[in-house]
């Protein structure tokens, strides 16, 4: 698939457009670009904010306004097919349904996904972002009890250590080579409208170039992350909009739960024998300080993730 020559300055002109006006993530190694849909159908918006759920699947638009998108993008000659990601949140699989448009001239296709959603990845982008940002704000105590504080907040019981471990590392790379050093927004970022989103698609997907020529336009953005751990001051510095107040997750810790502290007495023991360690348990916050810290947290993460996508059009991991 090549470039058509004499139309790159209409090209341009196109992109530019739309990459100043919509949050598009290039996805490197594929034909397919990302728009991240920041206003989401009631009943995901309510499953995100709350994490109570009647259902175990969701759609990123409502029925009526995808039929009619549908039925718009088809007329002018796209495809539009439905694909599903399971996510892990608060303590339940639920599987999100978003459309993905095509071009069959061109092969180039766009997926509409929820702003929270990394493809492929089994948990909300909050719930990394949390925890990363959990470990530095706490001055890098523990990444255990970051990836717990994770855990618990978002109903993720199998996150742990190692995959804040990973994440931190990849994140602190994406924040080295696009040169991050400064707070991003935790603000609402303006939006585009349905009427906007149905409207660019046809002429990207028609006027678009393939990722890696696309990518090489605009400063290599859809180049791979380079190799090396990269910068995590830069890191704390780009999450620090965050209020510190979404830190309080934790209590002190205590014995964990079936290895009660033994007072009682005991004759010295003889040198050259060790004592089991006791693992320590995690105390949380209260119910309604847990919810408090979730909420607000998903609306800062929020601004967070649509202000590296309409500034460096990447996800944060």
């Amino acid at each position: 698939m090549e470039m058509i020559t004499q139309n790159t300055d209409k090209i341009q002109e196109v992109l530019a457009k739309i990459f100043r006006d919509i949050p598009v993530v290039l996805s490197a190694g594929a034909a397919c670009l990302y728009f991240l849909v920041k206003d989401l159908s009631e009943e995901l918006e309510e499953f995100i904010l709350g994490g109570r759920a009647g259902a175990a699947e969701f759609h990123v638009f409502p029925k009526g306004e995808m039929e009619e998108m549908a039925s718009r993008f088809e007329a002018q000659g796209l495809t539009v097919t439905y694909r599903s990601q399971q996510i892990e949140y608060m303590y339940r699989q639920a599987a999100v349904i978003y459309p993905q448009v095509g071009d069959p001239a061109t092969g180039m296709k766009i997926s509409l996904i929820p702003w929270f959603m990394l493809p492929g990845r089994p948990y909300p982008i909050f719930t990394y972002v949390y925890a990363i940002w959990h470990y530095q704000a706490s001055g890098k105590k523990s990444m255990r009890l970051s990836a717990a504080a994770a855990g618990r907040i978002f109903g993720a019981g199998s996150f742990n250590k190692s995959t804040l471990c990973r994440n931190l590392r990849a994140m602190a790379r994406l924040f080295e080579m696009f040169q991050i050093d400064s707070p991003l927004s935790v603000e609402a970022r303006a939006a585009p409208s349905a009427e906007e989103v149905i409207g660019a698609i046809p002429e990207l997907l028609r006027g678009c170039p393939p990722i890696g020529e696309l990518g090489e336009m605009y400063d290599g953005q859809a180049c791979r992350l380079p190799g090396g751990g990269g910068n995590a001051e830069s890191v704390s510095r780009a999450l620090s909009g965050i209020p510190h107040e979404c830190a309080d997750a934790i209590k002190n810790s205590g014995p964990a739960e079936g290895h009660r502290r033994d007072a009682r007495k005991r004759p010295p023991r003889p040198h050259g024998k060790r004592k089991k360690r006791v693992q320590r348990g995690v105390g949380f916050a209260e119910p309604h300080k847990i919810e408090q810290i979730r909420r607000a947290f998903i609306a800062g993460c929020r601004g967070i993730v649509m202000d590296a996508a309409g500034s460096c059009h990447q996800f944060l991991l």
